[in-house]
Protein backbone atom coordinates (compact mmCIF):
# COMPACT_ATOMS: atom_id res chain seq x y z
CA UNK A 1 0.00 0.00 0.00
CA UNK A 2 1.19 2.92 -1.47
CA UNK A 3 2.04 6.20 1.41
CA UNK A 4 -0.14 8.46 -1.01
CA UNK A 5 -3.60 5.60 -0.51
CA UNK A 6 -2.94 5.60 3.28
CA UNK A 7 -2.83 9.57 3.68
CA UNK A 8 -5.60 9.68 1.05
CA UNK A 9 -8.28 6.91 1.98
CA UNK A 10 -9.18 8.23 5.73
CA UNK A 11 -9.76 12.02 4.15
CA UNK A 12 -11.79 10.37 1.35
CA UNK A 13 -13.92 8.53 3.83
CA UNK A 14 -14.14 11.64 5.96
CA UNK A 15 -15.65 13.36 3.23
CA UNK A 16 -18.21 10.56 1.98
CA UNK A 17 -19.29 9.99 5.63
CA UNK A 18 -20.40 14.10 5.55
CA UNK A 19 -21.63 14.32 2.55
CA UNK A 20 -24.26 11.56 3.75
CA UNK A 21 -24.85 12.96 6.60
CA UNK A 22 -26.65 15.63 4.67
CA UNK A 23 -30.48 14.80 4.36
CA UNK A 24 -30.49 16.08 0.79
CA UNK A 25 -27.70 13.93 -0.37
CA UNK A 26 -29.55 10.79 1.00
CA UNK A 27 -32.98 11.93 -0.27
CA UNK A 28 -30.69 11.91 -3.77
CA UNK A 29 -29.34 8.52 -3.28
CA UNK A 30 -32.16 7.10 -1.87
CA UNK A 31 -30.21 6.20 1.12
CA UNK A 32 -33.65 6.87 3.49
CA UNK A 33 -34.32 3.31 3.84
CA UNK A 34 -32.86 1.33 7.31
CA UNK A 35 -31.29 -1.10 6.05
CA UNK A 36 -29.26 0.63 3.50
CA UNK A 37 -27.74 3.11 5.68
CA UNK A 38 -26.58 0.24 8.01
CA UNK A 39 -25.10 -1.26 5.15
CA UNK A 40 -23.18 2.00 3.74
CA UNK A 41 -22.38 2.34 7.47
CA UNK A 42 -20.50 -1.42 7.42
CA UNK A 43 -18.83 -0.77 3.80
CA UNK A 44 -17.48 3.09 5.14
CA UNK A 45 -15.97 1.01 8.85
CA UNK A 46 -14.90 -1.96 6.98
CA UNK A 47 -13.16 -0.10 4.63
CA UNK A 48 -11.59 2.30 7.76
CA UNK A 49 -10.46 -0.93 9.76
CA UNK A 50 -8.89 -2.65 6.54
CA UNK A 51 -6.86 1.21 5.75
CA UNK A 52 -6.12 0.81 9.13
CA UNK A 53 -4.51 -2.71 9.28
CA UNK A 54 -2.60 -1.95 6.77
CA UNK A 55 -1.20 1.20 7.39
CA UNK A 56 -0.57 0.68 11.11
CA UNK A 57 -0.75 -2.49 12.03
CA UNK A 58 1.52 -3.35 9.50
CA UNK A 59 3.90 -1.06 10.37
CA UNK A 60 3.59 -1.42 14.21
CA UNK A 61 4.73 -5.36 13.15
CA UNK A 62 7.48 -4.37 11.23
CA UNK A 63 8.65 -2.09 14.50
CA UNK A 64 8.74 -4.74 16.73
CA UNK A 65 10.52 -7.11 14.68
CA UNK A 66 12.89 -4.04 14.30
CA UNK A 67 12.98 -3.66 17.72
CA UNK A 68 13.66 -7.71 18.40
CA UNK A 69 16.73 -7.74 15.87
CA UNK A 70 18.50 -4.61 15.51
CA UNK A 71 20.69 -5.21 18.41
CA UNK A 72 21.94 -7.86 16.44
CA UNK A 73 23.83 -5.60 14.48
CA UNK A 74 25.63 -4.12 17.01
CA UNK A 75 26.57 -7.67 18.14
CA UNK A 76 27.97 -8.95 15.18
CA UNK A 77 29.98 -5.79 14.69
CA UNK A 78 31.25 -6.12 18.34
CA UNK A 79 32.10 -9.90 17.48
CA UNK A 80 34.23 -9.05 15.29
CA UNK A 81 36.03 -6.05 17.04
CA UNK A 82 36.58 -8.25 19.77
CA UNK A 83 37.90 -11.31 18.15
CA UNK A 84 40.39 -8.73 16.53
CA UNK A 85 41.97 -7.38 19.74
CA UNK A 86 42.21 -11.15 21.11
CA UNK A 87 44.87 -11.35 18.19
CA UNK A 88 47.15 -8.68 20.77
CA UNK A 89 46.19 -10.30 24.15
CA UNK A 90 43.65 -7.60 24.56
CA UNK A 91 39.67 -8.27 25.91
CA UNK A 92 38.23 -5.27 24.29
CA UNK A 93 34.64 -4.38 26.14
CA UNK A 94 31.45 -2.49 24.51
CA UNK A 95 29.19 -0.88 25.87
CA UNK A 96 26.43 2.09 24.70
CA UNK A 97 24.88 4.07 27.23
CA UNK A 98 21.87 6.30 26.16
CA UNK A 99 21.26 10.13 28.13
CA UNK A 100 18.15 10.71 29.70
CA UNK A 101 17.00 13.08 32.08
CA UNK A 102 16.99 11.73 36.16
CA UNK A 103 16.28 12.72 39.83
CA UNK A 104 20.02 11.47 41.07
CA UNK A 105 20.30 10.98 44.87
CA UNK A 106 23.59 10.79 46.01
CA UNK A 107 24.89 10.39 49.87
CA UNK A 108 28.85 9.03 49.58
CA UNK A 109 32.02 11.26 49.59
CA UNK A 110 33.28 12.30 46.37
CA UNK A 111 35.62 14.92 45.13
CA UNK A 112 32.88 17.53 45.43
CA UNK A 113 30.62 15.93 48.32
CA UNK A 114 33.60 15.08 50.78
CA UNK A 115 31.07 15.13 53.66
CA UNK A 116 29.12 12.48 52.14
CA UNK A 117 26.07 14.27 52.35
CA UNK A 118 22.96 13.30 51.13
CA UNK A 119 21.99 15.29 48.09
CA UNK A 120 19.64 15.11 44.94
CA UNK A 121 19.33 16.87 41.69
CA UNK A 122 17.88 16.94 38.35
CA UNK A 123 19.98 15.65 35.64
CA UNK A 124 21.39 13.71 32.68
CA UNK A 125 21.91 10.35 33.30
CA UNK A 126 23.67 7.43 31.28
CA UNK A 127 21.76 4.49 31.19
CA UNK A 128 23.13 0.78 29.87
CA UNK A 129 21.52 0.30 26.98
CA UNK A 130 23.57 -2.39 25.10
CA UNK A 131 26.96 -4.31 26.14
CA UNK A 132 29.24 -6.86 24.08
CA UNK A 133 28.63 -10.50 25.06
CA UNK A 134 31.96 -10.31 27.47
CA UNK A 135 30.73 -7.82 29.72
CA UNK A 136 27.69 -9.95 30.59
CA UNK A 137 28.53 -10.88 34.00
CA UNK A 138 30.83 -7.40 35.25
CA UNK A 139 29.76 -5.96 38.00
CA UNK A 140 30.10 -2.58 35.99
CA UNK A 141 27.47 -3.98 32.71
CA UNK A 142 24.68 -1.96 34.11
CA UNK A 143 26.64 0.98 35.73
CA UNK A 144 24.68 4.31 36.17
CA UNK A 145 26.77 7.89 35.54
CA UNK A 146 25.73 11.25 35.52
CA UNK A 147 26.77 13.82 32.36
CA UNK A 148 29.29 15.00 35.02
CA UNK A 149 30.74 11.98 35.63
CA UNK A 150 33.50 9.28 33.97
CA UNK A 151 35.13 9.36 30.76
CA UNK A 152 31.91 8.75 28.82
CA UNK A 153 30.23 12.42 30.86
CA UNK A 154 33.64 14.24 29.28
CA UNK A 155 33.12 13.04 26.00
CA UNK A 156 29.08 14.03 26.08
CA UNK A 157 29.69 16.89 27.11
CA UNK A 158 32.67 17.95 25.04
CA UNK A 159 31.42 16.32 22.15
CA UNK A 160 34.57 14.75 20.73
CA UNK A 161 36.29 11.42 21.53
CA UNK A 162 37.99 10.81 25.02
CA UNK A 163 40.02 8.41 25.89
CA UNK A 164 42.17 7.68 29.75
CA UNK A 165 44.96 5.56 30.59
CA UNK A 166 43.72 4.61 34.02
CA UNK A 167 46.82 3.23 35.26
CA UNK A 168 48.09 6.56 35.13
CA UNK A 169 44.96 8.72 35.58
CA UNK A 170 43.80 9.01 39.15
CA UNK A 171 39.78 7.45 38.27
CA UNK A 172 39.04 9.23 41.11
CA UNK A 173 39.50 12.60 39.24
CA UNK A 174 36.20 11.70 36.98
CA UNK A 175 33.60 12.52 40.09
CA UNK A 176 33.34 9.29 40.30
CA UNK A 177 31.30 7.49 44.30
CA UNK A 178 33.37 5.31 46.07
CA UNK A 179 30.82 2.47 44.86
CA UNK A 180 31.67 3.35 41.36
CA UNK A 181 35.29 3.39 41.79
CA UNK A 182 34.98 -0.01 43.53
CA UNK A 183 33.13 -1.38 40.28
CA UNK A 184 35.50 0.07 37.75
CA UNK A 185 38.68 -0.36 39.41
CA UNK A 186 40.16 -3.09 37.18
CA UNK A 187 40.05 -1.26 34.21
CA UNK A 188 42.79 -0.03 32.19
CA UNK A 189 41.93 2.25 29.75
CA UNK A 190 38.56 3.78 28.35
CA UNK A 191 37.65 5.70 25.09
CA UNK A 192 34.13 6.93 25.00
CA UNK A 193 32.44 8.56 21.89
CA UNK A 194 29.67 10.06 21.58
CA UNK A 195 26.49 9.69 19.53
CA UNK A 196 24.34 12.42 17.53
CA UNK A 197 21.55 12.66 17.17
CA UNK A 198 20.46 11.52 13.36
CA UNK A 199 18.16 14.15 11.86
CA UNK A 200 15.96 11.52 10.16
CA UNK A 201 14.37 14.10 7.35
CA UNK A 202 18.02 14.79 6.01
CA UNK A 203 20.00 11.22 7.80
CA UNK A 204 22.13 13.54 8.78
CA UNK A 205 23.74 14.26 12.45
CA UNK A 206 22.68 16.72 14.99
CA UNK A 207 24.95 18.05 17.43
CA UNK A 208 22.14 16.68 20.05
CA UNK A 209 24.38 13.68 22.26
CA UNK A 210 22.36 10.98 22.57
CA UNK A 211 24.44 9.14 24.88
CA UNK A 212 27.93 7.20 23.87
CA UNK A 213 29.82 4.27 22.59
CA UNK A 214 32.57 3.17 25.41
CA UNK A 215 35.00 0.58 24.45
CA UNK A 216 37.75 -0.46 27.53
CA UNK A 217 39.52 -3.20 28.90
CA UNK A 218 40.52 -5.06 32.40
CA UNK A 219 43.43 -7.02 30.37
CA UNK A 220 47.22 -6.29 31.81
CA UNK A 221 49.29 -3.49 29.15
CA UNK A 222 45.89 -3.12 26.98
CA UNK A 223 46.62 0.48 28.24
CA UNK A 224 49.17 0.49 25.09
CA UNK A 225 47.15 1.19 22.57
CA UNK A 226 46.53 4.80 23.77
CA UNK A 227 50.30 4.87 23.11
CA UNK A 228 51.61 8.13 21.89
CA UNK A 229 51.23 8.30 18.12
CA UNK A 230 49.56 4.05 18.06
CA UNK A 231 48.31 3.29 15.10
CA UNK A 232 46.36 1.07 17.01
CA UNK A 233 44.77 4.05 18.38
CA UNK A 234 43.67 5.97 15.24
CA UNK A 235 42.53 2.75 13.98
CA UNK A 236 40.12 1.89 17.41
CA UNK A 237 39.05 5.70 17.33
CA UNK A 238 38.06 5.41 13.70
CA UNK A 239 35.78 1.94 14.83
CA UNK A 240 34.40 3.76 17.66
CA UNK A 241 33.04 6.65 15.28
CA UNK A 242 31.89 3.59 13.03
CA UNK A 243 29.85 2.34 16.18
CA UNK A 244 28.66 5.22 16.99
CA UNK A 245 27.64 5.98 13.72
CA UNK A 246 25.40 3.14 13.85
CA UNK A 247 23.96 3.32 17.35
CA UNK A 248 22.73 6.54 15.59
CA UNK A 249 20.84 5.13 13.50
CA UNK A 250 19.37 2.17 15.82
CA UNK A 251 18.80 4.14 18.88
Amino acid sequence: MTKRSVLLVPIILFCVQTFLSLSEIRKLLSLEDLAIQLIVGVVLVSLFVWNQILAVQRSFRRFLRFEKTKLRFLDQDAERMISEYKKHDIELRINVMLLERAIVTRQEPTRKNPQGRKTRFFTKRFESAWTSENMKYDGDRDLRLTVNQGVCGEAARTKEVKAADLTVENPASYNLSGSQLEKTKDLRFVISCPIFEVDFDTFRPTKRVIGVVNLDSKSIGSEKILGSGSLMLKETVARIKVLSDLCAQLF
